[in-house]
């Protein structure tokens, strides 16, 4: 599991002017909390954070948040960010302990063509993430599947994800992604065509017709 050393600054907790004051001075608070342990607050640098995600790039990962010479092993609870501009305005941190379990989403990642894909099919994932319960040194960065076997109708199952370091806390019946069949496409018939089928279909040629001007002959020519 990576571990990434995150330098952070205290803060004493003042009022939401305070706070505007901290993000205006490229600052964002944060908090950290877990099971037997204090509410912390305190600062990280905007840098730090953007440094963190450049050389990380994810937030499932154990940080050890350093304040001087102490240093606390935490995971990424909450980020909040500002809903017009993106940009991060508060943190939460989850304290972790090496002997505790902790509750984590794992993300799925699929790699390599399905044959039923070059086949013309599709390939649908319907879980990107797994639940689990696991140790904070065993946690997985992500559970990886090859599909290059999969064949039209084939799934992978939460069944199939093998995971000996933890507890998986999804029904292994879940589907995780299926090789759906081709569409097939229905050729239309042109609107002309069918407006001239259905004509002849109900107004069929008159046989008896010409038997009315035979008779009327027959009896003229009896005059």
């Amino acid at each position: 599991m990576i571990q990434y050393s995150l330098p952070i600054e205290k803060r004493e907790i003042g009022s939401k002017q305070d706070l505007k004051e901290l993000r205006r001075q490229n600052m964002i608070p944060c908090v950290a909390y877990g099971h037997g342990e204090k509410t912390r607050s305190f600062v990280v640098k905007t840098m730090e954070i953007a440094k963190y995600f450049h050389t990380v790039g994810k937030e499932n990962t154990i940080i050890n948040i350093v304040l001087g010479k102490k240093k606390q092993m935490t995971l990424i609870k909450d980020i909040q960010r500002n809903p017009k501009t993106y940009q991060i305005t508060h943190i939460d941190f989850h304290i972790l302990h090496k002997g505790q379990m902790i509750k984590a989403d794992i993300p799925v990642k699929l790699i390599g063509t399905a044959l039923g894909v070059k086949e013309g099919g599709v390939l649908e994932q319907l879980i990107r993430e797994v639940s689990v319960k696991v140790l904070p040194m065993k946690m997985p960065e992500h559970f990886e599947f090859n599909v290059e076997k999969l064949q039209t109708g084939d799934s992978l199952h939460i069944r199939d994800i093998k995971f000996e370091d933890g507890e998986i806390l999804e029904p292994p019946q879940r589907t995780i992604c299926t090789v759906l069949a081709p569409r097939v496409e229905v050729e239309e018939t042109p609107e002309g065509e069918e407006e001239a089928v259905g004509t002849e279909a109900l107004e069929p040629e008159v046989i008896g017709e010409k038997k009315d001007t035979d008779t009327k002959d027959e009896g003229d020519s009896k005059k």
